[in-house]
């Protein structure tokens, strides 16, 4: 599959946020999560210190859906950073990855 995501990236907390933060970036549908992350990272001048995660939720405060067999956290992430982005959207309705 070829193709290109448009996604909306928004930083919605933190310790050194001072207002609110977004920017768009266009993803090739075959990204995986671990080289989007390193991207988000790398645009905002991160170290890379803290671990990513991804999980499926309605907002920030929202019951997270992990992208697990059982839809719970794991602490084993090396299946969740290898996914596609064309595995994951469309997202389904009402959620936010």
């Amino acid at each position: 599959m070829s193709g290109i995501f448009t996604l909306s990236i928004e930083c919605v907390g933190g310790r050194y946020l001072k207002g609110p933060y977004r920017f768009v970036i266009e993803a090739p549908v075959d990204l995986t999560l671990g080289d989007l992350a390193s991207h988000i990272l790398g645009t905002v001048n991160f170290e890379g210190d803290h671990l990513a995660e991804f999980y499926l939720a309605n907002g920030p405060r929202g019951s997270k859906t992990w992208f697990t067999p059982n839809g719970e956290w794991d602490e084993d992430d090396a299946g969740v950073m290898g996914m596609r982005l064309s595995a994951i959207f469309p997202l389904p309705k009402h959620k936010m990855l």
